[in-house]
């Protein structure tokens, strides 16, 4: 079963995936956090930064978010001569600021719409020799009918159908409907990820046991929480406290040398331990301080206390 890493933006940057590559393994694919489609083609600083090989040592897929096929095939086209052999198609996003603009989930409210925005965007890549992926939810509001989703994406020579089996308006929020991953599973023509809370190796295995000819699994919140998570999952040790303390030390100088200031660098470790905490639960009290630390001094103090033996 492949084991497939979910972007997340200001998290899973190159630092996180070079160094959790590095240290744990288990990951066969890294999609990089979404690459915004304009009229014309304009990378910020952080997406050059993301999409540049140099800055990758993992098998990484470009993730790109938007609604207009011709200027979202201009994209691909441009990120295919750096030599990207794949493309992901980002319909999972559930920010507010996104789907307003029918981008992400919110172009599953309008399931004519993705249908023209499909068939334009393989006309328009005809005879160009690149795969595109898709990762989406079940639909942005809960009565959207995931059939009709799944009858839209059969359509079209789509490599891989990553499904989140929550519509966009939940979020995170709530249990992912296994029911509509059950619909896409028993109906889709294309291979299947599945994403959506796998924190341990025991939700792997049940995704497994229960959808046995899915072709694998993407992890999120669950490999930021625990980076050995895909080493586990494929038989290996659970982390050690020499290992996460020198994956957090590393990664915080990782962060520091990319930014260039430290206490920006410090701002990205809290929001990394916002989901690390879980693999700490007997450490709430430390893991408190280290959220109301005011500089990098008083970050790196409450650090070495949740890490103490």
């Amino acid at each position: 079963m492949k084991i497939y890493a979910a972007p997340m933006e200001g998290i899973t940057g190159y630092p996180f995936r070079n160094l959790q590559k590095e240290m744990f393994d288990g990951i066969d694919k890294y999609f990089i956090p979404f690459i915004s489609v304009h009229e014309r083609i304009a990378l910020s600083t952080r997406e050059k930064k993301e999409i540049a090989p140099e800055n990758n040592r993992t098998c990484i897929i470009p993730q790109l978010l938007g609604n207009n096929a011709n200027d979202t095939v201009s994209y691909i086209k441009y990120i295919a001569d750096m030599g990207y052999k794949e493309i992901n198609l980002n319909f999972g996003c559930p920010s507010g600021t996104v789907t307003g603009k029918k981008k992400g989930a919110g172009i599953l409210a309008d399931p004519d719409f993705l249908d023209e925005f499909l068939e334009k965007l393989f006309d328009g890549l005809r005879g160009f020799d690149i795969d595109i992926s898709i990762k989406t939810r079940t639909g942005m509001y809960e009565n959207d009918d995931p059939f009709k989703l799944i009858e839209i994406y059969n359509r079209y020579p789509i490599s891989e159908l990553t499904v989140h089996p929550r519509f966009g308006k939940q979020k995170y929020k709530g249990r992912p409907d296994m029911e509509a991953f059950g619909a896409f599973y028993r109906e889709s023509h294309i291979p299947l990820i599945y994403n959506g809370d796998i924190w341990t190796k025991d939700d792997a295995e049940r995704i497994a046991l229960e959808f046995p000819l899915i072709k694998g699994i993407m992890v999120g919140r669950g490999l930021v929480a625990n980076p050995a998570l895909a080493r586990e999952i494929r038989g290996g040790d659970v982390f050690s406290n020499e290992e996460i303390k020198a994956f957090l030390d590393r990664l915080y100088e990782g962060w520091t040398s990319d930014i260039g200031n430290k206490k920006i660098a410090m701002l990205r470790m809290k929001e990394i331990w916002d989901y690390m905490r879980f693999s700490f639960p007997d450490r709430e009290k430390e893991i408190h301080k280290l959220k109301k630390a005011k500089d990098t001094f008083e970050y790196e103090i409450a650090v070495r206390e949740i890490l103490r033996g």
